[in-house]
């Protein structure tokens, strides 16, 4: 088995050599901004700027659109447009520029050394290009900083089309650039057999700043046929070597691209200094690319078919200068490249690379995942100078690598996908590190694997041959570096648990040693014989598990120098706690802040307890807590699970405290980015009677959080996911019914936003219920349907037959169904009751004042529903038996059912 882990680095360390040999600019030459592609007209002049062909200056520094987009003079009444030369800020108040005749290099150009553009209501910049030359929607031969205007907040929109050309982009600039405000730029180059051989950019920023704290949203789409090999996508990025070496993100940016042929990138830098870009805590920034290659059908012979790169983040540097990315919020970075042509195609995540070091170091949650390409890796930091690579791990890791499983050259080579990759390529015999270090608290899961694309029959076969789920290699080159052994550089903390994978070890590939090559390989597995593990997870400790570590904020370390810090904090702070995998809260840090207008969070694995002093009794004793959460509890039956949510997503959390708390606290639970705009609805289970009952909900952020009130200990639900009616609302009473009739999809709306809980549930709408809970069953081909109103292409017609086959729902004489009828609660009870087989009861009705007006028909199952708490009175001992139902009064029964289903089944 040692073997396939030789001929498996063996492969990596030709890719390791093709990128030391190919860095990316030697893919295309290209020309900043300030050499070419500014409007003539205003050439060099700081104090006027080009709008849609009209130039603004200090005597006329108004203009307005009229109605076909194009820019036209305004005055001081009537305007969308100002210039202000003496600021150099251009405000844009509602402005809706289209220009698809224009001729010029840019819609909007200026030659100033900062240029500010103010937005207030929404605008609009929009062209269908026609030409081949470069053109940019805004560009200035200096920086560029954009934010709300005086006028309230404002937003721009950029689009922008062509079929065929050289450079075409939103925004471009040669200085820093500064968002504050909300953009959204989409670029594309049509599906044409004309040929595209330049740059798409959202955001071409030569400069060495770029700082977000608004929102950017970056759509790119090259569908181009025959794209030249020197072509290149680019959310946000920069040209060859011009720079953006900071990145600061506080803000939401969001990249999203695909190209049919030439490379990707998400976010791009390469940089002539050394590089640090951070994503800063409160800060999202998602990249999801994916190449196409050669993999369409209406090709023409000649045409250009590779796909070289995909890449969602893509740093970096010139010899000597390390690339440092540091994430404090939520980054997602995902890249895919499907193309099937030469075994030099890469998918990376993240890429940082360069002669110099590396440097990746993870605080907050962080995806990446590389997909369906030759060469795949989630995260890969590459030094082809022998300079030191670091991955340091504090938060929350998960890693993705698949490939196809190509087999190259006869079968000499084959495609490889790698999780986690530290590269290292060395020819003067120094010493350095790719070290892999996971500190405590932290979680990690890595895997690589065989794509859905390869057959089912091969998976098994490619995983174990291409696949591996975390790398550290040392190449040294010629010079033998004098390791007494192999190195060992995987790091965990002493309070992780290695839950899947095996162990690190360390080891030289001897083999190689005779051809002047000395490879150091650190990876996690079994042991050296059974080689590496496709799939790693590495995680904290259990909550009830203690632990030795520290909590910390930024000023102080340990519990009792965090009440020092509490004593001095003013009302209205937030003091934040990393819990450092502890979970002891002791009582004496509530008595500090009890009363007072401090908020303190505690930072847990996945998620944050939010206390706030003012709703902490003041004057109280307290106990020491054990704030110990898990989201990966079993302690709710499945079946119970399955049966309020249905296929949605659902996560099981258990605290480690038992009992009330003695004050509210909120709990900000990480869900992962994809169900942003989600619900998640919070039940608690309560064991006695083994049901769900409802507590809140919340509408999960853009971040992948949602905050819950929580008022004592114990084991809960979370159930996330649509909601797509706006008169189901949390706090109306029926919420839960609601949400559990879509969650199972038995109800539908009666528009594609209402569900109608106060109309009346009718004959045919329970028929219709009952069969979709009973999985829609098919009704005979040849069936002979009984009543003459039930039409059969309506929408209840199977269910209406299926319930009278199965003895559930009769019709009303005269061989009528009444489909339209209201339902009646005793009737619901009734058609209930014989769905459920009739069962025997002892139920009563003594306590209802109104029970004698129950149907004789209707009396067993009534009391049965009462007896199962499945169906309820409507208070002051009220039953109503004969009142119509509502659909949310159904919706609620339904639900009742199948708790008490699930309750009392031998299951």
């Amino acid at each position: 088995m040692k073997r396939r882990i030789e001929k498996l680095i063996a492969l990596m360390l030709s890719v390791v050599m093709l990128a030391g040999a190919l860095p990316v600019s030697a893919w295309a030459e290209q020309t900043s901004v300030s050499d070419k592609g500014m409007d003539v007209a205003n050439a060099g002049d700081p104090d006027k700027i080009a709008v849609g062909g009209l130039i603004l200056d200090k005597a006329g520094p108004y203009a307005k659109t009229d109605e076909e987009g194009r820019v036209v003079a305004g005055d001081v009444e009537n305007h969308t447009i100002h210039w202000d030369a003496d600021t150099g800020t251009l405000t844009l108040l509602g402005a809706a520029i289209s220009a698809s005749d224009f001729s010029g290099p840019a819609l909007i150009s200026a030659h100033r050394p900062e240029l500010t553009v103010a937005l207030s209501g929404t605008n609009t910049i929009s062209a269908d290009r026609k030409g081949n030359a470069d053109f940019f929607a805004l560009q200035n031969t200096g920086g560029i900083s954009i934010k709300d205007g005086e006028g309230g907040p404002g937003s721009l929109d950029i689009e922008i089309t062509r079929k065929a050309g050289e450079t075409l982009g939103g925004i471009a600039l040669s200085g820093s650039f500064q968002n504050a405000s909300t953009i959204r730029i989409q670029i594309s180059q049509k599906a044409d057999n004309a040929s595209f051989y330049g740059y798409l950019y959202g955001i071409k920023a030569d400069g060495p700043r770029f700082v977000n704290s608004g929102t950017l949203e970056i759509g790119l789409y090259n569908d181009n046929l025959d794209t030249s090999s020197n072509s290149v996508v680019i959310g946000i990025g920069t040209d060859i070597w011009a720079g953006m070496d900071e990145l600061q993100n506080s803000g939401r940016i969001t990249v999203t691209g695909r190209t049919t042929n030439g490379n990707i990138f998400g976010l791009f830098s390469e940089g002539l200094g050394s590089g640090r870009w951070e994503n800063q805590k409160g800060g999202t920034l998602e990249a999801e690319v994916s190449a196409y290659g050669g993999n369409v059908t209406d090709f023409q012979e000649g045409t250009y078919k590779y796909s070289n790169f995909a890449c969602g983040v893509y740093m970096a540097g010139d010899a000597g200068e390390s690339r440092e990315f540091l994430n404090n919020g939520v980054v997602t970075a995902s890249a895919e490249n499907t193309a099937e042509n030469f075994d030099s195609e890469q998918a990376m995540g993240i890429l940082l690379e360069g002669p110099g070091g590396g440097s990746l170091v993870n605080n907050g949650t962080m995806t990446a995942k590389g997909l369906e390409s030759s060469h795949s890796c989630g995260i890969d930091l590459l030094s082809y100078g022998g300079s030191d690579l670091n991955l340091t791990n504090r938060g929350k890791l998960d890693v993705l690598a698949t490939t196809r499983g190509l087999v190259f050259d006869g079968g000499d080579f084959h495609s490889v996908a790698v999780g986690i990759c530290l590269d290292l390529y060395n020819e003067e015999g120094v010493k350095h590190q790719t070290a892999l270090v996971l500190e405590n608290g932290s979680t990690l899961t890595a895997s690589a694997m065989a794509s859905d694309w390869v057959e089912e029959a091969e998976r098994k076969q490619v995983t174990a041959r291409d696949c591996q789920a975390i790398l550290c290699q040392k190449v040294y080159k010629k010079t033998n570096p004098g390791y007494q052994e192999p190195p060992q550089e995987i790091v965990l903390g002493d309070k992780l648990t290695i839950q899947e994978g095996g162990k690190p070890f360390a080891l030289l590939l001897e083999e190689l040693v005779p051809d002047e090559l000395w490879v150091y390989i650190n990876t996690i597995g079994i042991d050296e014989s059974e080689g590496p593990a496709q799939t790693v997870k590495i995680v904290p400790p259990h909550p009830s598990q203690p632990s030795q570590a520290e909590p910390t904020t930024e000023k102080a370390r340990g519990w009792n120098n965090i009440q020092t810090q509490l004593d001095g904090t003013a009302d209205g702070e937030t003091v934040t706690v990393e819990m450092n995998g502890t979970t002891q809260l002791p009582g004496r840090i509530l008595e500090t802040i009890a009363g007072t207008g401090v908020t303190l969070e505690l930072h847990m694995n996945g998620a944050v307890w939010s206390i706030k002093g003012r709703e902490v009794p003041a004057g109280g004793s307290f106990s020491d807590l054990d704030m110990g959460i898990s989201c990966n509890g079993t302690s709710i039956p499945a079946a119970l699970l399955r049966a309020m949510a249905g296929e949605q997503e659902t996560m099981q959390l258990e605290l480690a405290h038992d009992g009330a708390f003695g004050f509210p606290l909120t709990l900000r639970l990480e869900t992962g980015t994809e169900n942003a705009g989600l619900w998640a609805d919070l039940y608690e289970y309560q064991e006695a009677v083994e049901s769900l009952l409802y507590l809140s909900s919340a509408r999960i952020g853009g971040d992948g959080r949602a905050e819950l009130p929580f008022p004592h200990a114990s084991s809960y639900a979370v159930v996330i996911g649509e909601n797509p009616f706006d008169d189901v609302k949390p706090g109306d009473w029926f919420y839960s019914a609601g949400r559990f009739a879509h969650h199972r999809n038995l109800f539908f709306g009666t528009s594609e936003t209402t569900f109608s809980p106060e109309q009346t549930m009718t004959r045919g709408m329970l028929a219709a219920v009952l069969w979709r809970m009973a999985g829609e069953p098919e009704p005979p081909e040849n069936r002979d349907d009984p009543f003459v109103d039930v039409d059969a292409e309506q929408y209840y017609a199977s269910a209406v037959y299926w319930a009278r086959e199965n003895g559930i729902l009769y019709g009303v004489g005269q061989n009528r169904f009444a489909p339209e009828e209201p339902v009646t609660r005793e009737q619901l009870a009734t058609v209930l009751y014989r769905y459920a087989g009739s069962p025997e009861t002892a139920g009563e009705l003594e306590g209802f004042a109104d029970a004698g007006k129950v149907s004789s028909y209707a009396r067993n199952a009534v009391e049965w529903a009462v007896e199962r708490k499945i169906l309820a009175g409507k208070g002051n001992g009220i039953l109503d038996p004969r009142g119509s139902a509502t659909r949310a009064e159904v919706a609620a029964v339904l639900m009742r059912y199948e708790m008490s289903r699930v309750l009392l089944s031998p299951q």
